[in-house]
């Protein structure tokens, strides 16, 4: 743990004032300047560390300051085994995943996060100083307890990307240390560099051997299901990337991706580069690959359900559709369109067979669409990339509100509610970008008839307004959805477009309105038979927003 103190204070250990640092000349020193000034410095790493990593540190009591070197190595001692203890406790197995449902229905929703304070002492006349945190380690994954929590029970990524000496290496050790419980397999070109006695022995002429060590090491650990996997090397062009972004969409085991670069002010500074990294790069070499470098440009940006969270919106959709069916007039209607006269036969109209590669298993919210990265609109999405609110959302873990369902002859979605903050980074297009052809599906895909019923935390809540509730969506972020299922042949970006015409729609009055008696869930019918459920309740949800690659 002492270590550990080492490590965070490594960058601000000059900080403190003069007076402090008068302290540091042991010439001039008595015995109770030593011990007033390591207490100082304790008592400010504590402080930092309290501040920077929240814990449950309910009860680890700090005794009163030490007046001797003997106490204070005491209190210490205590501190550092109690903190040890605490991380033990949070350990997790690799393969042990908690993916525990995080659906809750609930009015009010509090962004506020809980503040942990530095432990009390007793000599006031010994002020903490304050000590701000770099702004480039500012992180959602590193400092947003939610996220932290999220990530730690989840299967993730972590791609690093950055030049030599742009601080990439110093952010990947704050990952570590914060998720240290998720025993983090590294996968580092400079691994390969070592011998078998710990030695570095750097040699230019063996980097594509060094590299395709790397990539080996990267597909084992995803083979493997291992819960946390950090890629540690430059990453500066798309090919680079593409060597571990294919790699994880494919894998067996679900992974989301979060591409990580330093936000240090010198990261593109050839000449600060040169002085900072470790192999001895030239500034020369240097600029070259600062105009090399190429932003990390996915096919699109979303927010990310967890697989637990995956399965239990789509066994409960199913559910859903098994309620609609058992109403005369749902089941007339859908009859007309899908020439599905029973319920086995109709359970098999919508499937998930024509979703894309990674897709299948996870839900997810699209937030800005680039597809291929030859034919993207290249000024439009460098002014999306590099919007502040963009930038700061990447890796953090965001509530969706879920506000009702769709049943279309295409499509099966529920929509989505942004939240303002959430507004900001949504940069779907909000029209058509073809004509809407209706019609019968040719072919279907079987999915299974039974569905595990999976319970979700309830609270009850206020029912909306009626305006809210049959209107819930006007303006920006009118197109927010995740898209449940589609009918076979139709493509996923139907669901997006059936939902501008369902928001058209409502504008009218509904040519059929009924409730469904297990839940009381409104349904109303709409031209070209467009089914809207409107819940009593909406529905959040965590999400984490990245990019899919």
């Amino acid at each position: 743990m002492g270590q550990l103190f080492s490590k965070q204070t490594q960058y601000d250990e000059s900080a403190g004032d003069a007076e402090t640092n008068l302290y540091r000349s042991r010439s001039s020193r008595s015995f109770a300047d030593i011990t007033v000034s390591k207490v100082r410095r304790n008592l400010q790493r504590v402080h930092r560390y309290f501040t920077r990593k929240p814990r449950r540190l309910e009860n680890i009591e700090l005794s009163p300051m030490a007046t001797s070197q003997e106490n204070l190595r005491a209190d210490s001692f205590k501190l550092e085994e109690a903190l040890d203890a605490q991380s033990l406790e949070d350990k997790h197995e690799p393969q042990a995943i908690d993916n525990q449902s995080s659906l809750k229905l609930y009015p009010h929703l509090s962004t506020a996060q809980t503040k942990i304070e530095p432990p009390e002492h007793a000599h006031e006349e010994i002020e903490l100083e304050t000590v701000k945190k770099p702004d480039y380690l500012d992180f959602p994954f590193l400092e947003d307890p939610c996220t932290v929590k999220w990530i730690s029970q989840n299967r993730i990524v972590f791609l690093m990307r950055g030049l030599p000496g742009s601080g990439k290496s110093f952010l990947m050790n704050a990952i570590i240390e914060v998720y240290n419980a998720s025993k983090p397999v590294i996968c580092s070109a400079d691994q390969y560099f070592y011998d078998k006695n710990g030695i570095y022995r750097w040699d230019a002429l063996r980097l594509k051997d060094a590299h395709e060590f790397c990539q080996t090491t990267f597909k084992n650990a995803l083979k493997e299901g291992k819960k946390m996997v950090i890629v540690d090397n430059t990453n500066v062009t798309a090919w680079e990337m593409r060597q571990y972004f294919i790699p994880a969409s494919k894998a067996s085991y679900t992974y989301r991706v979060i591409v990580v670069e330093p936000k240090t002010p010198w990261r593109f500074d050839p000449v600060q580069l040169s002085l900072k990294n470790s192999h001895d790069v030239s500034s020369e070499v240097l600029e070259k690959k600062v105009k090399s470098y190429v932003q990390a440009v996915p096919l699109y940006f979303g927010w990310f359900l967890n697989p637990s969270d995956s399965k239990t919106m789509l066994d409960k959709a199913m559910d859903l559709f098994k309620q609609l069916y058992n109403c005369d007039e749902f089941r007339q209607s859908f009859a007309k369109f899908s020439s599905m006269l029973n319920l086995p036969s109709a359970l098999s109209y919508y499937s998930r067979e024509m979703m894309s590669a990674g897709d299948h298993s996870i839900l997810h919210c699209t937030a800005r669409f680039f597809g291929n990265p030859k034919a993207v609109d290249k000024e439009a999405m460098k002014e999306y990339m590099t919007k502040p609110q963009v930038q700061n959302s990447i890796g953090h873990v965001q509530k969706l509100k879920i506000i009702g369902y769709y049943l279309t002859n295409e499509t099966f979605g529920c929509r989505i509610q942004l939240d303002p903050d959430q507004l900001e980074i949504f940069g779907v297009k909000e029209k058509d970008s073809k004509a809407k052809q209706y019609g019968k599906p040719q072919k279907v895909f079987p999915i299974e008839d039974e569905f595990k019923d999976e319970s979700v935390t309830i609270e009850k809540v206020p029912q909306d307004s009626i305006h809210d509730r049959f209107r819930p969506i006007s303006g920006k972020g009118q197109r927010a959805h995740i898209t449940l299922f589609t009918a076979r042949g139709a493509r996923a970006v139907n669901a997006g477009i059936d939902l501008l015409d369902i928001v058209q729609a409502e504008k009218e009055e509904a040519k059929h309105e009924m409730v469904i008696p297990e839940t009381q869930d409104v349904v109303r019918l709409y031209e070209n038979n467009l089914w809207v459920v409107y819940p009593e309740h909406a529905l959040y949800v965590d999400s984490l927003f990245t990019g899919f690659y």
